[in-house]
């Protein structure tokens, strides 16, 4: 079976572990995800990843092809039921799942560990005072997410967003390192 289909069977793999667990990963236990709707908790995982850059509406159109797709409020009200938590949790059971299809690289016995960050800004929402900057147009909502990326294996082992103010690149690193995610086995480790 080519790779291809192997993420594939992964990710569909990854998506339903959160579902089997979805009492954990959802606001409301035993309540959120239970009545049957156009976007089913697998359904919504799959629409968040496939998002791009285009507005939720063209998204909505682009994903459900079908010509009825369900409304951009409907999304966010689904989306609010899934915690944060839910997709951390497929991020790292999709990449124990997908480990075993990935041929082990390394650079002379040197595992190279790329760590970088970057800023998402959004439109402004003052009230979220943890991640809004005022500027000259109003102001606007900024995130800063870093990620350790395995350089020879082309995968993300883990990613950290951060949200206050000011931002740590250091400390950020120094988290991402004690979550002990980095790969085992690697005799040596390079950033």
């Amino acid at each position: 079976m080519n790779i291809i289909v192997q993420v594939k069977n992964c990710i569909k793999a990854a998506i339903y572990q959160v579902k089997a667990n979805i009492a954990v990963y959802s606001r409301h236990s035993g309540v959120d995800f239970i009545r049957k709707r156009k976007l089913t908790l697998p359904v919504l995982i799959r629409f968040l990843l496939c998002l791009e850059s285009n507005s939720l509406g063209k998204s909505l159109l682009t994903f459900f092809d079908e010509g009825n797709p369900p409304t951009e409020p409907a999304v966010v009200q689904q989306r609010k039921k899934l915690l944060p938590a839910g997709m951390k949790y497929l991020f790292k059971t999709f990449n124990s799942l997908i480990k075993p299809y990935l041929s082990r690289r390394d650079y002379n016995g040197l595992t190279l560990i790329a760590v970088d960050g970057t800023d998402i800004t959004s439109v402004g929402n003052p009230a979220d005072t943890q991640t809004f900057f005022k500027s000259a147009d109003g102001g606007y909502n900024l995130l800063h997410v870093n990620t350790l990326y395995d350089l020879d294996n082309h995968q993300f082992i883990d990613a950290l967003i951060l949200t206050k103010q000011p931002r740590d690149e250091r400390k950020a690193l120094f988290i991402l390192l004690s979550q002990n995610t980095l790969p085992k086995g690697c005799p040596k480790i390079v950033f």
